[in-house]
């Protein structure tokens, strides 16, 4: 039991290790125009939301739902043209809890994707006394687990 519990934990060090050389690796490249992380985040967000949208704009008999057919600012549009008036002004309120959610959710994918082409990924990082990148560090030790005679690993690491 004991030897699988040290095999394992080499194994695992092995792994992070192989992992962090790689880490810094990608630290050295030159910075790319736009951020493709934050573009895809913000692009998948925004598309997520506005597709639906899109769809009930198509589909939906309410006039002022025809607004869901522009991106970021229609969810807006459409929660100030609904009226409430009449009995059914309560199934109306969440509709327009939906409209804002989705509003949310637009603006921030929007934000996302812009600022995608402002924010360059390695102006993320934490930076040492000389303004350079500090590269990661990974250090693995063993510690007791509880109150027992259990013993496992420890693991502390910067990036």
């Amino acid at each position: 039991m004991k030897t699988s519990l040290v095999a394992t934990i080499a194994a695992a060090a092995l792994l992070v290790a192989g992992s962090a050389g790689a880490q810094q690796t990608l630290a050295e490249r030159p910075p790319q125009p736009v951020n493709v992380p934050l573009a895809f985040a913000g692009g998948g967000v925004l598309a997520a939301t506005y597709i639906p949208s899109f769809l009930v704009g198509v589909g939906s008999p309410n006039s002022s739902d025809k607004w869901l057919l522009m991106p970021v600012i229609g969810p807006w549009i459409d929660v100030a043209e609904r009226g409430c008036g009449g009995a059914d002004c309560g199934a109306d309120a969440g509709n327009k809890i939906l409209l804002v959610g989705d509003g949310i959710l637009q603006v921030g994918g929007a934000v996302a994707l812009v600022s995608s082409f402002f924010v360059r990924p390695n102006t993320l990082g934490v930076m040492g006394a000389d303004n350079k990148p500090k590269k990661p560090t990974l250090q693995f030790s063993p510690m007791q687990m509880g109150r027992g005679a259990s013993v496992g690993a420890g693991v502390v690491g910067t990036f």
